[in-house]
Formats: structure tokens, sequence, C-alpha cells
């Protein structure tokens, strides 16, 4: 049992360094991206949606013209 504690006294500094990097560093960073990509993901569907309108418009506008002449 003694060996066991020693054991986990020695890698303990190991064990702290991984949890500071990651609450420092690693977390961070992937809500970070988390928020890019949903930034990211909202300006295509602004964008996709404005060039699916613009499109259908030309189209009634051109279909009316067609039509009316």
């Amino acid at each position: 049992m003694e060996d066991f504690i020693a054991s986990i006294g020695q890698f303990s500094p190991y064990i702290l360094m991984f949890v500071v990097i990651y609450f420092f560093f690693l977390r961070p960073q992937m809500k970070k991206q988390k928020q890019e990509l949903n930034f990211s993901r909202k300006w295509f569907d602004f964008i996709f949606l404005y060039q699916f309108f613009m499109n259908f418009f030309k189209f009634v506008l051109n279909f009316m013209r067609k039509n009316i002449t």
C-alpha cells in the first residue's frame, strides 16, 4: 500500500501539469474554436439565403418580362 501511495506521489506533478495545461490552454482554445465555428455557420446561412432569394427574384423578374411581352 505504501508503494502505491509513493508511486502516486511521484506522478502527482505530472498530473497537476496536465490539469493546469488543460484548463488554461486547451479548454479556452476549444471554446474559441466552437464560437468561431458558430459564427461562420451563421454567416454561411446568411450568404446562402441572400443568394437564394436574389436568384429567385431574378428568375421571377425574367419570367414576368417574358410573359408580358
